[in-house]
């Protein structure tokens, strides 16, 4: 290689190509190729492909996700309502890998015929931590105190740690600000996404609610949270209260 003899690799692509045209049958041969596209008018690539198949492994985006489930439980002979697909989108970030796993319990609730609406998904599919924290910082946002501690403590509750739930909503905040930055360039959700290498059901979100927020406000959410972050790890504060803390001087009560 290369970068341990210091000289230049030398591919033998003729072979390679021959090889594409009569593959050993007892061989699987696994070729990633981290690329948007590949070239389609070199003979390796029309060699590889006519032999090959090909799997993109890109992360499916919401609409596509949605379809993918919808065909899914459609040739399983279950009917998903609107509400329900959009109850099991926001419960699992409209990430794909997470949908799918929900499929054979939805599948099995459904087998007599039931129809999966957003009450059954509700009670079929858990809420996941990131869901949580999304309401979390929405009640902080909209400086409602009391569902923002309740929310917070039932958290604490289910044996959350506090350091992980601040890095959580830091994280989130900090989203929250590039969005609104970028957003104010002129940027929309795909370019928003891909600059910050996000996913888009994310971006989504974060749009909904920055739209609708002061920079200033943010920026001292998320400050506030650094803060609060360095005051939990060096023991300045009690980490049970310190996000509490938070909120009331967040919300102007403290």
């Amino acid at each position: 290689m290369s970068g341990e003899t210091g000289g230049k690799v030398e591919h033998d692509l003729d072979s390679l190509t021959a090889y594409f045209k009569n593959p050993v049958p007892s061989t699987v041969m696994v070729i990633v190729a981290p690329y948007k596209k590949l070239d389609e008018r070199k003979r390796l690539t029309k060699a590889l492909k006519k032999s090959a198949v090909v799997v993109d492994t890109a992360t499916l985006d919401e609409p596509a996700a949605k379809r993918a489930i919808t065909t899914s439980l459609r040739q399983a002979g279950v009917t998903i309502t609107p509400g329900g697909l959009n109850t099991l989108t926001r419960r699992t970030n409209a990430n794909y890998t997470a949908m799918l796993a929900a499929v054979p319990k939805l599948k099995l609730y459904a087998a007599n015929g039931a129809e999966l609406d957003e009450a059954a998904v509700s009670a079929l599919v858990p809420r996941e931590l990131t869901d949580r924290v999304f309401d979390l910082v929405s009640a902080v946002l909209a400086k409602n105190t009391a569902e923002a501690l309740s929310i917070y403590r039932d958290l604490l509750l289910q044996k959350e740690e506090p350091i992980r739930l601040n890095n959580l909503l830091e994280n989130q905040f900090q989203l929250l600000l590039q969005v609104k930055v970028l957003m104010q360039k002129g940027y929309a959700q795909g370019p928003l996404a891909q600059t910050l290498k996000v996913h888009p059901y994310r971006v989504k979100l974060a749009i909904q609610s920055a739209r609708h927020l002061a920079l200033g406000s943010l920026a001292s959410a998320y400050l506030g949270l650094v803060d609060t972050e360095t005051q939990m790890k060096t023991g300045q504060i009690d980490k049970n209260l310190a996000f509490e803390l938070f909120v009331l001087r967040y919300a102007g009560q403290a």
